[in-house]
């Protein structure tokens, strides 16, 4: 389901289950794949990857180039920049890492620069002060306490 003035660009996959508010926007070959709640005024980059199980909040803005892992939350009035990378899986070739997914969890207003990355089962925190781009994951997530 996809909300009122919705505009949806070229080349743009939304998988069927996703429930999207008002005032959507994608831009160019964005892939949002199933069972996502996304909230109103949402903007979605070109050529960004949503996995499946996201929820995002009001008036988050995901610039181009971006991938955010299932299971992953993402509060209200996030920005979050170009070719930042959220990931899942803290050892990815460890046998059991399908188990162990976690999504990645932000706080209200959190602003991620451009080219930075947030661990699994991390918790990306506002009042942070990491704008500077590429900076490395360890030192801009914590595991979260909820």
């Amino acid at each position: 389901m996809i909300g009122a003035r919705a505009v949806i660009r070229s080349h743009t996959v939304i998988y069927d289950g996703n429930i999207i508010g008002d005032d959507f926007h994608t831009g160019h070959g964005a892939l949002i794949r199933e069972d996502n709640h996304i909230g109103n005024m949402v903007s979605i980059g070109s050529h960004s990857v949503i996995e499946h199980h996201v929820q995002i909040g009001d008036r988050v803005r995901i610039h181009a180039n971006t991938f955010i892992p299932e299971r992953s939350v993402l509060e209200p009035e996030c920005w979050i920049g170009p070719c930042v990378t959220f990931t899942n899986a803290r050892y990815p070739n460890a046998p059991n890492t399908k188990d162990k997914l976690e999504g990645v969890s932000s706080s209200a207003r959190l602003k991620l620069a451009q080219a930075q990355s947030c661990c699994q089962g991390g918790y990306a925190s506002a009042a942070a002060p990491w704008l500077a781009p590429a900076r490395s994951s360890r030192a801009m997530c914590r595991r979260s306490l909820s």
